[in-house]
This record gives structure tokens, sequence and C-alpha cells, in this order.
């Protein structure tokens, strides 16, 4: 019998045994916790990019994204996309993963990437394009400040030519999106092939 990642509580075996976990064996999540999760799968136009939402930023996602980050419940990483990962890697086969960039003194802290940890699922190559030039807390910024501080994000030094790439643009909160706007800015002069976005979670301004 194995136990619920995100409760801690043993997983009845007939929901073990379902063809749910036939098809993915690596979600070990009782069905209370399952039924927790409430995707949207919500297509938007972000600045003339196509974006997909997988959720809505509510209280359950909130809750497993503290824990995951915050407090460095590692195993949670696969709980968000474990149910989905197939369909997504084929949506978005050709295209490169990128990363909106985290505050360096977070990732330090939390000695891993969040948004690696949780979108390397899809089998789809990463490429590290943008950094912070200095830290800034996002979630307590209003809509202004968000917009004013998203100069802050600058591209690396030496990334690799993005002519001809398909590039998809990834978050875990997706909320003024002020970041993705920056990071479209920053690459659309290079010339990619395409763009798009894909974020785990789009908080409408209903959770601060």
């Amino acid at each position: 019998m194995s136990v619920c990642k995100i409760c801690l509580e043993n997983i009845p075996l007939d929901f073990e045994d379902s063809l749910l976990f036939l098809f993915h064996p690596h979600l070990k999540i009782c069905p209370k916790c399952f039924f927790q999760f409430r995707p949207i799968f919500r297509t938007f136009i972000f600045y003339g990019v196509s974006a997909l939402a997988i959720y809505s930023y509510d209280e359950w996602i909130e809750q497993l994204l503290y824990r995951f980050k915050e407090q460095k419940d590692i195993e949670l990483k696969s709980v968000f996309l474990e149910f989905y990962h197939l369909q997504l890697h084929l949506r978005y086969r050709g295209y490169h993963l990128v990363p909106m960039p985290s505050s360096k003194e977070k990732e330090e802290k939390r000695e891993f990437s969040t948004l690696k940890e949780v979108f390397q699922i899809l089998d789809l190559p990463f490429l590290d394009l943008f950094e912070k030039k200095q830290d800034f807390k996002q979630e307590k910024a209003h809509r202004e400040e968000r917009f004013k501080n998203r100069q802050e994000i600058i591209l690396k030094k030496d990334i690799p030519s993005l002519h001809q790439k398909k590039l998809l643009l990834i978050d875990d909160v997706m909320t003024t999106g002020a970041t993705i706007l920056r990071a479209i800015e920053l690459i659309k002069p290079l010339m990619p092939k395409k763009i798009k976005i894909l974020v785990l979670s789009k908080n409408d301004g209903k959770r601060r």
C-alpha cells in the first residue's frame, strides 16, 4: 500500500489498482487529494501570445505551492502535472522550456529551482535565458510596481541563438503577467520561430 504524497494517508488499494495508476504509476495521490485538483485548461491571448493556464490559483494550489516552495517539500514536485504530462508533451513537442527568473536569494535558500522541478516532467529541453539584476518581491507588489520592477529582468550573457527556435515561457503563478511581458519584449527581437506561454496557475486577483 502506498502513501499519499500530499496528506500522507494510505492510498486505498482499489484506487491504487485503478486505470489512473496504471497509466500514472508515479502519481501517488489518494482520491480525496486527487479530486481537490480542479484543472481549467484556460486558453487566452496575452499581448498577442497564445497562453494556457492549467489551474486557477485557488486555495488548494496556493497551499501546495507554499509547501513545495517555502517548506521545501520536494516530493510535491510531480503532483501538479503528472496527470497531464503526456498531453502537454505532445502539445508542446519541439519547444524549449524557458523558465521565468526567480530570486537568487530564494533559490539559494530552497536549494532547487521551482520551475525546473515541476516542469521537467514534460520531458522537453530547458533554456535559461533570463536573470534579475536585483531581487524584488513580486507577491507583495501592486500592479504598477510589478510592471515597473519588470525592467530588472534582463537577458543572460552568451545565450544561444534563438532564431527559428520555438520557445515556451513557463511560470508557476501568473497574476499581472509583468514578468512574462518583459520576457516577450526581450526575446521577440531575437526572432524565435514561435513564442507560447504555459503557466501552472492563473491568479485573476482574487487571491494575493
